[in-house]
């Protein structure tokens, strides 16, 4: 007989975030011979009512205003921005809470006629695990994995001393019911390991992975083109990466030179010296993981920027990073789970992401290989384990332990 799961999150399509991503690959691939598969999530766009996957959704509303729904305002955009974020703070409140008791009340009303063996709950937002907490506490003998794609209680970007107690108190709800915990990285789940004194809590590290064919790009560029994909801020930024192609660039040491930046990358916050501003194109707009991918397959180095203060994590572009086949510039931790991968595939060039001499000499490198055409020897056959169908094996396995 079938399993039936119950996957919570506030992370589905037609939601576009990388945590989609995650949880659509759980929908996606868990298999269908062996499960039914629910998912919990919110309904914010009205029209959109595909099927995915041949998964049963179940959409609650958050009576939220978004951003996406209202288009070509020109100048007007700055103050809508600021009428959406009071109305929402404001007279919402916090929906996230409000989700949360709609969906509980919602799976009561389910589970009178589908009785659910497991629930997959990830975080963020917290309320997802609470959620699962309150009906794991209603049916005792549902088997709940608390996935994590960050850390909680020791997430660096956590401030609000209000957040902080919330995470840490959903935390101890997960330690104390929950039956395993799954998250992004080894390291993430070492510390989730030192936290939870629940010896019989069960612990697997999922990868994000990549969700495409594998194969070497056709297209050679003419001038040496660095591609980065995605957002900055807090600790992410391309500040000394940039410092260190203009010294580069002002010597002549790479007369031609393109750079990319694409994505929500918050374009006031970039600083582009003089000398790199004929050479730089920021593009400020969300593209599909479709066309971003086909984009990047137009570089000859993608540059991968991981602070210090998120060693620990991959991030779910570095393994699209890996699955174009093109040379990766890793301004990373020399210490971090993304060097040592890189290093272990051959995936690219290290430097570390505060020392500007080091990040000039592996552009340098990554330069002179590209003008000799000089090709880096990818471990392909090791690609293969990070595609998200085998990751998603994982969850299987753990699902089968408990």
């Amino acid at each position: 007989m079938k399993k039936n799961i119950l996957i919570i999150t506030t992370y589905f399509p037609p939601v576009e975030s990388v945590a989609t991503l995650r949880m659509e690959s759980f929908a996606k691939y868990l298999d269908k011979d062996k499960f039914n598969i629910f998912v919990l999530t919110t309904d914010e766009f009205n029209e959109y009512k595909n099927p995915l996957y041949n998964v049963n959704i179940i959409r609650i509303k958050r009576h939220i205003l978004k951003l996406r729904r209202i288009r070509n305002f020109g100048k007007f955009i700055l103050p809508i921005r600021l009428i959406i974020k009071i109305y929402n703070r404001f007279i919402v409140g916090d929906e996230n809470k409000k989700w949360m008791k709609r969906s509980l009340s919602k799976i009561m009303e389910i589970s009178k006629s589908v009785s659910f063996d497991i629930i997959i709950s990830s975080y963020a937002p917290a309320e997802a695990h609470e959620l699962a907490y309150y009906i794991k506490e209603k049916f005792p003998l549902t088997k709940w994995i608390a996935d994590m794609r960050d850390e909680m209680s020791l997430n660096p970007y956590i401030t609000q001393e209000k957040e902080q107690k919330y995470n840490s108190a959903v935390e101890k709800k997960v330690f104390e019911r929950s039956d395993a915990i799954t998250s992004v990285s080894e390291p993430i789940i070492s510390n989730f390991k030192k936290l939870c004194h629940n010896p019989n809590v069960k612990f697997e590290e999922i990868l994000n992975g990549y969700d495409m064919d594998v194969k070497y790009p056709k297209y050679e560029p003419k001038k040496f083109r660095i591609i980065y994909t995605g957002s900055f801020y807090g600790e992410r930024k391309p500040d000394n990466f940039l410092k260190a192609l203009s010294e580069l660039v002002r010597k002549n040491l790479i007369p031609e030179i393109q750079i990319f930046f694409v994505g929500k990358i918050g374009v006031p916050n970039i600083l582009v010296p003089e000398g790199l501003k004929d050479k730089c194109q920021l593009i400020s707009k969300n593209l599909s993981y479709r066309n971003i991918h086909t984009f990047r397959q137009y570089c000859s180095l993608l540059l991968l920027i991981i602070p210090s203060i998120e060693k620990n994590a991959y991030f779910t572009k570095f393994f699209d990073y890996i699955a174009t086949l093109r040379p990766i510039l890793a301004l990373v931790d020399k210490n971090g789970v993304a060097a040592k991968l890189i290093n272990e595939i051959n995936a690219g060039y290290i430097a570390d992401v505060n020392n500007i001499e080091e990040i000039k000499k592996v552009i340098l490198k990554a330069y002179d290989d590209w003008k000799k055409k000089k090709c880096l020897n990818f471990k392909i056959q090791e690609l293969k384990q990070f595609h998200r169908k085998e990751q998603i094996k994982k969850m299987e396995r753990i699902i089968e332990l408990i």
